[in-house]
């Protein structure tokens, strides 16, 4: 009886570790990062320019800032990389000007 009660003390407390282990992984992954893209010009542009990171897999968040003057996208940098991100610009012929600037999170602030 006492092995027993052992036993199932040791599974919770390996339980508790593993999903404190999930929950610090996924915040550590995420990742916020200005693009600054070429010849933003209009409203249009600008839609446009933020939509393109959201058809990438890991992306939580893409939004055109005119006070930051860049695309602002926060991602799971465990799925994702930043060359990724300025690679789909690309694709879509938007240019990143200059290198893409890591930006602290709210929680991190």
């Amino acid at each position: 009886m006492e092995k027993t009660i052992q036993r199932f003390m040791v599974l919770i407390a390996i339980l508790f570790l593993f999903s404190v282990l999930q929950v610090s992984a996924s915040c550590a992954a995420e990742k916020k990062v200005k693009f600054q893209i070429e010849d933003v010009t209009c409203l249009s542009i600008a839609y446009t320019a933020e939509s393109i990171p959201r058809k990438l897999a890991g992306v939580q968040s893409s939004k055109f800032d005119f006070a930051e003057d860049g695309v602002i996208v926060v991602f799971d940098d465990s799925r994702l990389s930043i060359e990724d991100i300025v690679n789909s610009f690309k694709r879509e012929s938007y240019s990143v000007v200059g290198e893409p600037e890591v930006m602290k999170l709210a929680e991190e602030q």
